[in-house]
């Protein structure tokens, strides 16, 4: 089992129709888009749901929308940093990267090997963590993409 000193969260910006009561209620409509996260994980695989749902429902007083595939919504892309941040810290983590899917689509189509993926993601994904970590960041996105 790898180390869990990093995260990776990937993101996009959706129109999902299926909002609940709940989230209605804390002001999301069923007809705009949101932020989600499609994978919030760490050098062992996906962060543990169980985490996810409970410092969702406390952060926000609401259930995690759309089952078990996404991680939202959240109203804008700061908010969603924010939310990775605090998992970040709540399971110990050095730093989490995050990264549109559009971006990551596109450095898997124009990466020429592992480390170029590697670089591309350090490069112009957004960071957040702790600085120190830094040289550990390149051996954590090679494990994932291995």
């Amino acid at each position: 089992m790898f180390e869990k000193n990093h995260l990776l969260c990937v993101y996009n910006y959706l129109k999902i129709n299926m909002i609940y009561q709940d989230h209605e209620n804390a002001g999301f409509s069923p007809n705009a888009h949101y932020y989600y996260m499609l994978y919030l994980i760490d050098s062992s695989g996906p962060v543990e749901r169980e985490i996810i749902s409970s410092y969702y429902y406390d952060q926000y007083k609401i259930a995690l929308n759309c089952g078990r595939r996404y991680i939202g919504p959240f109203k804008d892309l700061e908010e969603l940093q924010g939310f990775a941040i605090k998992i970040r810290e709540k399971i110990n983590a050095l730093k989490v990267f995050v990264l549109s899917a559009q971006n990551l689509s596109q450095y898997l189509d124009d990466s020429v090997d592992l480390s170029d993926l590697v670089n591309k993601i350090v490069a112009t994904g957004d960071s957040f963590g702790n600085e120190e970590a830094t040289d550990q960041k390149n051996s954590f996105l090679r494990k994932i993409f291995k």
